[in-house]
This record gives C-alpha cells, sequence and structure tokens, in this order.
C-alpha cells in the first residue's frame, strides 16, 4: 500500500534523527485537530502545491521541521489525501519496532484491577516478549463476558456469543 511506503520513509528518516516518540505525537495532534475542510484543501488539484505549502507552513509553524517537510512531500507527490493511512502505518511502525501489541478489551462495564491484571498476564503470556497495551471500551449492549481483539485476532466471550451459539445449536 502507498501510505506504508510513505509511512516507512518517515519512520526511518525520524529514527535517524532520534525522533521516533515526537514524530508520532506530534503526527497524532495534527490529525486529531485537522479540519477535514482543510485536509480536502490542501488535498484539491485547485491550489497550485506553493500555496498549499504556504497554508500548511503557516497553520504547523510549531511542528517538528522533519514532519513539516514530509507534508511538503505529500503535497509535491499529490498524496495529502492519504495523510491519515500514512499516520495509522506510521504508528504501526512504531509498535513493531517496540514489540507492543495493541489489545482492545470491549466489556459491559469497566474491568476491575484484578480483571485487567489477570487478561494482561494472560496475554503476556501468549505473546511472549511483546508489551501489551490495553485499551478497554465500555459497550453497555454486552450483558456480561468480554470481546478481545488484537490486529489479528477476536475472542468474543460474551454471553450474547454463547446464547447465539447454544441458540443455533438448538
Amino acid at each position: 500500500m502507498v501510505a506504508d511506503e510513505y509511512a516507512k520513509a518517515l519512520y526511518e528518516l525520524a529514527l535517524e534523527n532520534n525522533n521516533v516518540d515526537d514524530i508520532q505525537s506530534e503526527f497524532s495532534s495534527v490529525c486529531r485537530t485537522m479540519e477535514i475542510d482543510f485536509l480536502k484543501i490542501i488535498s484539491s488539484p485547485v491550489l497550485d502545491k506553493k500555496e498549499k505549502k504556504d497554508m500548511l507552513k503557516k497553520v504547523y509553524k510549531s511542528v517538528n521541521p522533519l514532519l513539516l517537510d514530509f507534508f511538503y512531500v505529500l503535497v509535491d507527490n499529490d498524496r495529502f489525501n492519504i495523510l491519515y493511512d500514512v499516520y495509522h502505518s506510521y504508528k504501526a511502525f512504531v509498535r513493531e519496532s517496540n514489540k507492543e501489541r495493541k489489545i482492545r478489551i470491549v466489556s459491559a462495564v469497566k474491568l476491575s484491577d484484578e480483571q485487567y491484571k489477570n487478561i494482561k498476564r494472560a496475554l503476556e503470556l501468549k505473546y511472549s516478549g511483546e508489551k501489551i497495551v490495553i485499551k478497554n471500551i465500555i459497550d453497555d449492549s454486552l450483558v456480561a463476558g468480554v470481546r478481545i481483539f488484537d490486529n489479528d485476532e477476536a475472542i468474543d466471550l460474551s454471553l450474547t456469543s454463547k446464547l447465539a451459539k447454544l441458540k443455533s445449536s438448538l
């Protein structure tokens, strides 16, 4: 995917400059705060590239120069429209290099400290050598149990799922 190639190039530059985490933090801030209309303007073929770069420079004057230069590359190659995809790929490169596995746990109520520790311990055993980062998402439509998601698989331990399996077996 094209976004992966851009993300890899940015990651390698950030690694060379020893600021991988800073770039990720600033890139995250840009993606969280960028208005969709602004993204459309910068991605539009109507404005010339110099005008787009000038706008980026004014709006993101405090952004790390490496990241701003990277935005200019996206503009030069008419790829600014894939900015969010590049960001997500960049995050994946950082997680991979840090040997992190991001896990989402969906539950009806917030996990207790003991539940959190037990699940984390089990996941650390399953994915030995990887740092487990857990995000607990509350979904009050679940009656009980949890659903565990990572990039590779989903484990559905919810009561709703168990009832559905029981119903299909009857």
